[in-house]
């Protein structure tokens, strides 16, 4: 039995217990180690174990007096919040174990949702899991934890939320419904931006209707999500990017994005001259790429027939794109 008691590792960790709130836990150790003990229910954990979770590689004297310290601050302040809590910790002198019997646990609930849709036959019984899951995801898990063990576990959360949020779009969409299907999609992307089968479903949907440069944003922002994690899109999601980036070379988007900018590039083999005319033609020159950026596409063209007047034989690239700030600039 619960009694109404739960602890939140998404978006943050949070403790609560009916309309009451607790979300500082001192330090950061005790916030860790709570979020540790929440991932971890229902096994007795060796103290040792613990420590090297929460001060890896500080397995020294004082080590079990800083976990003893963090323990008492995390119940105290759970206790606090409602005496139940007391009855979630089960300590000896050698273990540490938290039950999940007395408290509910958000994760979990979210785990078990999406088993549950998983294995229905019944489409409103499916429906009704997958919604709970998508209730209970408001962000990534623990993003306040920087261990690894912590880090570790955020990817396949965000796998499931996205695989809910795919198909309660794909229902929507099959009753006629797709305004609302784009919403569920687009919010869902704003919290977990990872997922390529979310982010081309929704880019087809908005290509189909016209919308490329709202598609085109969509499958830009999964490049950065997954670049600021050190990975890349699929060759299909690239391949798609520069399509969509091919359609728009020209026409300027009538309208403007928030963190997205036309650029105009010229890229040539004959760097000793392009230098020299992309800044005659107003564009910004880098001498490590070999490029010349243009915000107005008409001085890109005439620049590339300036090029192409001096040096007949040479190569050039003139490609407008809509880009991030920081997005990497094609060259030829």
């Amino acid at each position: 039995m619960q009694h109404g008691k739960n602890i939140r590792l998404f978006g943050h960790v949070v403790a609560s217990a009916g309309e009451k709130e607790a979300g500082d836990f001192t330090t950061v150790h005790a916030r860790s180690l709570l979020a540790y003990l929440a991932l971890h229910p229902d096994v007795d954990h060796p103290r040792d174990r613990l420590i090297e979770a929460v001060w890896p590689g500080r397995l020294d004297g004082s080590a079990r007096n800083r976990l003893s310290v963090a323990l008492y601050h995390v119940r105290r302040i759970l206790t606090d919040l409602d005496p139940w809590f007391e009855h979630a910790f089960v300590s000896g002198r050698a273990t540490v174990r938290f039950d999940s019997s007395v408290v509910s646990i958000d994760l979990h609930q979210f785990r078990q949702s999406v088993a549950a849709a998983r294995a229905s036959k019944d489409w409103e019984v499916k429906r009704g899991h997958y919604k709970a899951a998508l209730d209970l995801y408001t962000g990534p898990l623990a993003p306040d934890i920087v261990a690894e063990w912590a880090l570790a576990r955020q990817l396949e959360p965000s796998e499931m939320f996205q695989e809910a949020a795919v198909w309660m779009a794909s229902d929507l969409e099959a009753a006629g419904r797709e305004d609302e299907a784009h919403a569920l999609l687009s919010s869902a992307l704003d919290v977990a931006p990872y997922s390529e089968r979310a982010t081309e479903l929704l880019t087809t949907w908005l290509t189909r209707t016209g919308r490329y440069e709202a598609a085109l944003a969509c499958a830009k922002r999964l490049r950065r999500a997954l670049s600021a994690h050190g990975q890349l899109p699929s060759r299909a999601m690239l391949k798609l990017i520069d399509e969509l980036n091919l359609l728009l070379a020209d026409r300027i988007p009538p309208t403007a994005y928030a963190d997205e900018a036309v650029l105009t590039v010229l890229a040539s083999d004959a760097r000793t001259t392009l230098g020299d005319i992309v800044r005659e033609h107003g564009g910004q020159y880098s001498t490590e790429g070999g490029y010349g950026v243009f915000a107005n596409p008409l001085m890109a063209m005439e620049a590339g027939n300036h090029l192409m007047q001096r040096s007949p034989d040479t190569k050039a690239l003139v490609h407008t794109t809509i880009m991030a700030p920081d997005d990497p600039v094609p060259t030829a």
